[in-house]
């Protein structure tokens, strides 16, 4: 599971050129940065429709920093991770999304995935 964690944190930070970090953040980030965490069992095994096993985790990441920076960012880590066949099964929006206001210039935007790895 942390090689699926590793490649994940590896991938968005090829994808958007911030760090990655697994939430939380440290205290000394350099912002604007992306977090993320799994929610859901370390790893959940499902079949698909040819009877495949497929290892499926419940991933929320955050984007953090000024609101007008980051905000683009969420488009640009959905788009990647639905599109992305290679280092993924599938990843799909689970629908989660919240805005947060952290501080006067520090805003925390997470949209939670589900994603089937390959293994």
């Amino acid at each position: 599971m942390t090689d699926m964690l590793s490649t994940l944190a590896w991938k968005l930070h090829a994808a958007t050129g911030l760090q990655v970090y697994p939430a939380p953040k440290p205290v000394d980030a350099a912002l604007p940065c992306l977090t993320f965490q799994m929610v859901s069992d370390p790893m959940q095994d499902q079949n698909d429709l040819d009877a495949a096993s497929l290892h499926a985790s419940r991933i929320q990441i955050s984007h953090i920093g000024e609101y007008e920076v980051v905000r683009p960012y969420v488009k640009i880590v959905q788009d990647y991770l639905e599109g992305n066949k290679v280092d993924f099964s599938a990843a799909l929006s689970d629908g989660f999304y919240l805005e947060r206001q952290e501080a006067e210039k520090m805003w925390v935007l997470t949209k939670g995935y589900n994603i089937y790895w390959k293994y």
